[in-house]
């Protein structure tokens, strides 16, 4: 048997369930921000923090998934459900010890942890896994 899938109609529900929902509170909050401070400004204080978070995120799929491909030498399907499996990190439990026993301050690693990791992992499914034969 073969199943058939609705891509348009899943994306257009993504479009509507998570997307504009989700830029409309963005858009919201920075002019809710905005008009309290005055401005939004970045800072190069980021930088080693957007950095160290890609390094820890990037390091974890790729250890992984080398692990799954040439260490256990397993097939395609399973190297791809390890890789994701192990790279993905409960990264929200971060976020809740991070807000409820310190500062405010000390969650902003945490948020960028969790923005970069769902964007790696988008970027590793489509480049690395597209292209990769077993």
């Amino acid at each position: 048997s073969s199943v058939k899938l609705d891509f348009q109609g899943i994306i257009i529900s993504l479009l509507y369930m998570i997307v504009i929902p989700s830029l409309l509170g963005m858009l919201v909050i920075v002019l809710h921000v905005a008009s309290l401070s005055g401005t939004l400004t970045f800072s190069a204080v980021y930088v080693p923090l957007i950095l160290m978070n890609l390094v820890v995120i990037a390091l974890g799929f790729v250890l992984i998934y080398s692990l799954g491909r040439y260490v256990l030498h397993e097939d395609r399907a399973s190297v791809v459900s390890m890789t994701f499996t192990g790279g993905m990190r409960n990264i929200s439990a971060a976020l809740v010890l991070a807000t409820s026993y310190f500062r405010a301050e000390t969650a902003l690693p945490v948020v960028i942890g969790i923005l970069l990791q769902q964007t790696f992992v988008g970027f590793l499914g489509a480049r690395l896994f597209s292209r990769d034969t077993g």
